[in-house]
Parts: C-alpha cells; sequence; structure tokens
C-alpha cells in the first residue's frame, strides 16, 4: 500500500456514520466472537468508509469465510478488496484476544502468491 500522504489523498472519507455500542454488540452475538478493540473504536468514533483508498467494512458488510476458503474458514472480513484485487484483511475468531485485540491477516485472493 503506498503512502497516502505522499500521494495526495484523502486519508479517510466516512460512508457511514458511526455506530453505537449496541450495534457492535449484536454483530459479536451474530459471529460469537469479540470484534477487535480498535476495530471497533474505530466504528464508534468514524464509521465506516474508505481509509487510503482502502473499504473498512461496515458492522452489516461482515460476513465469515466459507469451507471453500480451506484453512480461512471462519475468518471474518473487515477490509475488503484490497488494492483492487480482491484480497481481505480479515480476523481469525478462534484466536487468542490479547489485550482486546486479535490477531489480523491479510489474506491473499491467490493462495498461491507469496
Amino acid at each position: 500500500m503506498q503512502d497516502c500522504f505522499s500521494q495526495g489523498k484523502q486519508i479517510y472519507v466516512a460512508e457511514f456514520p458511526p455506530v453505537n455500542a449496541s450495534e457492535i454488540e449484536m454483530a459479536e452475538n451474530d459471529f460469537g466472537v469479540n470484534l477487535p478493540d480498535s476495530y471497533k473504536h474505530f466504528l464508534l468514533h468514524y464509521g465506516s468508509g474508505v481509509w487510503c483508498d482502502e473499504p473498512i467494512a461496515h458492522l452489516r458488510e461482515l460476513y465469515d469465510l466459507d469451507s471453500d476458503n480451506l484453512e480461512m474458514e471462519g475468518f471474518i472480513v473487515l477490509v475488503q478488496n484490497v488494492r483492487g484485487v480482491g484480497d481481505l484483511i480479515a480476523i481469525n475468531p478462534k484466536d487468542t484476544e490479547v489485550v482486546g485485540e486479535k490477531p489480523v491477516y491479510y489474506c491473499s485472493h491467490d493462495p498461491s502468491a507469496i
């Protein structure tokens, strides 16, 4: 990802207004997982939108990957279509939470890519 500052791009463009805590709680209950605190903070204060050309998913846009995604089955997608090539940024609900956070994964649309 190139630096938004050096390209003179707007850093963040809101598409949806901030959410409230009950909306986050409902999404967490639907997925049976605690979303990362940093993601919740972002949605609570800024809403969802596009950050440095990357779409940050609104709670209504979250989905988990199905069995077609092999070892990524069950991952919850937070950012879709990274770099415009179909890559994803996701969390694995099975990962251990450390101080309110979970590891975040960059998932290539091409599993054979390095």
